[in-house]
């Protein structure tokens, strides 16, 4: 697992020595262009995962390129809010892994 920018260096200086089976993407998107250069490159399939500090592993990507959130240890909501008078709908999320010490 790696930025996507740590892969284009790596193809930029030709150091990787071997191979991976699968590259997963952390920390950045990958563009489309890019994300094709390194999968023809390396000869490998590659996948996007979304993470956040606070609450680990969000989300993962499947073969056919969606994103599907991790419920085995994560919990979204909403909660709806109006301020000026607009209605807001505030995304939540609860890592059910953390505990309190």
């Amino acid at each position: 697992m790696s930025p996507t920018s740590i892969f284009w260096i790596l193809l930029q200086r030709e150091r990787l020595l071997k191979y991976p089976k699968y590259i997963f993407f952390i920390g950045e998107k990958p563009l489309p262009y890019l994300r094709k250069v390194i999968e023809e490159t390396f000869k490998c399939k590659t996948y996007e995962t979304y993470a956040l500090v606070e609450a680990g592993w969000v989300a993962f990507e499947c073969e056919e390129g969606h994103l599907h959130i991790n419920y085995d240890t994560v919990f979204l909501d909403e909660i709806k809010k109006r301020l000026l008078r607009k209605d807001f709908h505030l995304p939540i999320m609860f890592n059910l892994n953390q505990t309190l010490f």
